[in-house]
């Protein structure tokens, strides 16, 4: 039978998908070994109650991180990106969702560990916590020596660390022959690097103190430790790829604050070039502003200074200062003066006012039949004038 500690490291990397293979399946690989009855779990009390915060904590702090990231996609590229902008933001939102529901499902797997009757619980008793305490007075491993940078004294002597190996020795003392398998993230406390095997083992301050009987496997992973000693194989999943992500959404947060410097010199050389246009143009400046990032990366691409980029911009808004209506631009275009548009305003204002109403229009086109009609009919018949000739000749 061997016995297995898990650290609140592997748990988290798990909960949040940090470690590669980590994920809730994961936990549910070590349930199955555990109802296997190859292994036992030591579960320290530090470690139950710091898993449920610290998870909760994580998660909090990679929301703001997405946040952060959709917040300036959306302020710093341009609208013409549009598309690119949603993808950003939809990848973003993603990676956020797929941390949150796979730390939901991980919550209850790991409850179930918690609770299972092959988890053997390590309460924290005061001999536990007493031993913990003497261990941080002298500076013994998993302590680290922590100084207040004002008063130069001793800080967290109450190491939540140094009070799980006191668990984990004190249910060792209570078992003979035990065959233990320590798994942490945390090498910098528990462990030192094995030159002659190349890799990390229990430090040696620590195994000293184990109780006699007691052998030691130390892995820095849970995945590693359940591979190696169990023989329990893991399924690849995206955590690296999600981690890749995270890494560049830290890049974009470094490249925004470069470039939000670089629009302060920028904002600054335009205050002093054009001190009474700035609040006449904000919203084209601005505008230009949030638009510049293309030119901005190739003008970076080809090695020119950040004088060059500034002198590039400034050129950019006399041009657009220079640029008058639609109207004018035609006017320029056909080298006319304002004289002759004017000139041809008039004609054309001219040619208007002599235009009268289309009803009058058609009034006055139809006027020679209206008169013809009102005239009264005053010739005669062929008949009628033939009886007066007769008559004059009577």
């Amino acid at each position: 039978m061997k016995y297995l500690f898990v650290d609140t490291n592997n748990f988290i990397g798990c909960a949040l998908l940090i470690e590669p293979k980590h994920s809730p399946e994961t936990i549910k690989k070590l349930s199955e070994l555990l109802d296997s009855d190859k292994a036992k779990l030591f579960l320290p009390e530090v470690v139950e109650i710091e898993f449920f915060r610290v998870v909760d904590t994580e998660l909090s702090t990679i929301e703001k991180v997405v946040n952060n990231f959709k917040k300036n996609i959306d302020d710093n590229l341009p609208t013409y990106l549009g598309t690119e902008k949603n993808g950003f933001i939809n990848s973003a939102e993603s990676i956020f969702e797929k941390r949150k529901n796979s730390s939901e499902v991980a919550k209850k797997e790991i409850k179930k560990i918690f609770e299972s009757k092959k988890t053997i619980k390590i309460p924290i008793t005061f001999e536990i916590f007493i031993n913990a305490y003497k261990r941080a007075l002298a500076g013994k491993k998993p302590y680290e020596y922590k100084r207040c940078p004002e008063c130069k004294e001793l800080k967290n002597i109450i190491d939540a660390d140094c009070i799980i190996f006191e668990s984990i020795i004190s249910k060792c003392a209570e078992i003979e022959e035990i065959e233990l398998v320590f798994s942490s993230r945390n090498k910098d406390h528990f462990a030192s690097f094995d030159d002659s095997n190349n890799k990390h083992i229990l430090h040696p301050d620590l195994e000293s103190t184990l109780p006699k009987g007691t052998s030691v496997k130390y892995h820095l992973t849970l995945v590693e430790a359940l591979n190696s000693e169990f023989q329990t194989e893991i399924d690849e999943i995206e955590a690296k790829k999600i981690d890749n992500n995270l890494n560049a959404f830290k890049n974009w947060t470094t490249l925004t604050e470069e470039r939000l410097a670089t629009q302060n010199v920028l904002n600054k050389l335009l205050s002093e070039k054009y001190p009474d246009l700035i609040s006449r143009y904000k919203s084209p400046l601005d505008d230009l502003l949030k638009r510049s990032h293309p030119i901005e990366e190739a003008l970076k691409a080809s090695k020119l200074s950040l004088e060059a980029i500034n002198a590039s911009k400034l050129s950019l808004i006399d041009d657009l200062f220079k640029r008058s209506s639609p109207i004018e631009e035609a006017i320029n275009a056909s080298k006319l003066s304002l004289e002759a548009i004017k000139a041809s305003k008039l004609s054309l204002i001219d040619d208007l006012l002599k235009r009268s109403h289309p009803i009058e229009e058609a009034l006055k086109t139809s006027s020679p039949q209206i008169e013809e009609e009102k005239k009264p009919d005053t010739s005669e018949s062929k008949e009628e004038q033939n009886k007066k000739d007769k008559s004059k000749k009577n």
